[in-house]
């Protein structure tokens, strides 16, 4: 069975942290106690392991990569150096600026309280229970207005 952990209430830090940001994913054999889970959430998915978890997140996760100046002072940019920015791929393909990276990339804050009790039910699936995982899921990169510039000299076609 793996477990998600995620921020609650009494764990946000402003400006590093929100309640449902996801910090970790372990397996049913990892034992979740002490004072550093006493405030966060974990969900449990049964039937489902860490790495499987893990990997159906990764299609969510947004591409980053480095993107560099090709003429400094000329705001050109390529994917060859010298002068290099962080830039990300939303949903559809385009390339952004990644202005403020967030600590943790991908959040259950708006997991709906269906949502919660289909993926914890062990009578469903285990493929519906990934479906709703990676429905519920949010990555955080869009939810900043400063990382929605986008690099329109890596978004040309060739």
């Amino acid at each position: 069975m793996a477990k998600i952990v995620c921020v609650a209430e009494g764990n946000v830090r402003v400006g590093i942290s929100e309640v449902g940001d996801i910090i970790s994913i372990h397996d049913d054999n990892v034992e979740l106690t002490g004072g550093g889970y006493a405030n966060v959430t974990v969900y449990s998915f049964p039937g489902l392991t860490a790495d499987e978890a893990r990997k159906s997140l990764q299609s969510i996760q947004p591409e980053e990569a480095t993107a560099f100046c090709t003429q400094a002072g000329v705001g050109e940019w390529s994917l060859d150096s010298p002068e290099e920015k962080r830039v990300w791929k939303n949903k559809e393909g385009k390339w952004l600026f990644l202005e403020n990276k967030p600590k943790f990339v991908m959040t259950l804050a708006n997991l709906t309280p269906q949502a919660k009790a289909s993926m914890e039910d062990s009578q469903g699936s285990v493929a519906a229970r990934k479906l709703i995982l990676e429905s519920q899921v949010e990555e955080k990169f869009s939810l900043d207005a400063e990382n929605m510039v986008e690099a329109a000299d890596l978004n040309k076609v060739v």
